[in-house]
């Protein structure tokens, strides 16, 4: 039968008398048990789980994304050219792409602060994260027209949403001066007045 987990209501009510909020630790529990399921597990989901894991001490919950990350996310959504074929199959393709990318910035950013070397979970193989930002490169700061995919509303934002993604990204590596101009040159909006 194997050992027995402590039952959700055990470990919401540990969180009420350690004076630990009840709805990370009920999320974590819930995420313990979906984590192998990869297709209910986006970025952004995963993203979740792990900063909910590390809110709640749940190293192996926050270690058992992290180390499955490069497998279920970066293997199975980027492509050796960087290409996110589940996003480009959308209307909103840029857009998605985008959103895609910005919750692996969010993990990469928790590993490094961590102190963990991150690019070793930005990479599964010939694909990378950084293949993807520099996919997506070539269209910053360029017309609607000019993107391959569909995009059928936002593009002016969507742009500015990944123009601070690349400045982002040069946070995460300081080498690549080429995502530091990218944000320079198409970025509008005053980043100050959104945080």
């Amino acid at each position: 039968a194997g050992i027995s987990q402590p039952n959700i209501a055990t470990r919401t009510e540990k969180a009420i008398h350690s004076n630990t909020p009840a709805a990370p630790i009920m999320y974590t529990h819930f995420a313990e048990r979906s984590l192998g399921n990869s297709e209910k597990n986006s970025p952004m989901s995963m993203v979740q789980v792990a900063t909910y894991a590390l809110y709640t001490g749940n190293k192996k919950v926050f270690n058992e994304v992290v180390n499955n990350f490069p497998k279920r996310r970066i293997a199975t959504q980027i492509m050796s050219d960087g290409k996110q074929p589940h996003e480009l199959r959308r209307t909103l393709a840029f857009g998605y792409s985008q959103f895609n990318l910005t919750h692996i910035i969010d993990l990469m950013l928790m590993l490094k602060h961590q102190g963990l070397d991150f690019k070793q979970y930005c990479v599964s193989g010939e694909h990378s994260f950084f293949k993807a930002m520099d996919f997506i490169a070539p269209y910053m700061g360029k017309s609607v027209n000019d993107w391959p995919y569909k995009q059928i509303s936002g593009w002016e934002d969507k742009q500015e949403d990944m123009a601070k993604d690349f400045y982002r990204t040069f946070l995460l590596d300081e080498n690549r001066k080429d995502y530091l101009q990218i944000y320079r040159n198409v970025k509008k909006r005053d980043w100050n007045d959104l945080f």
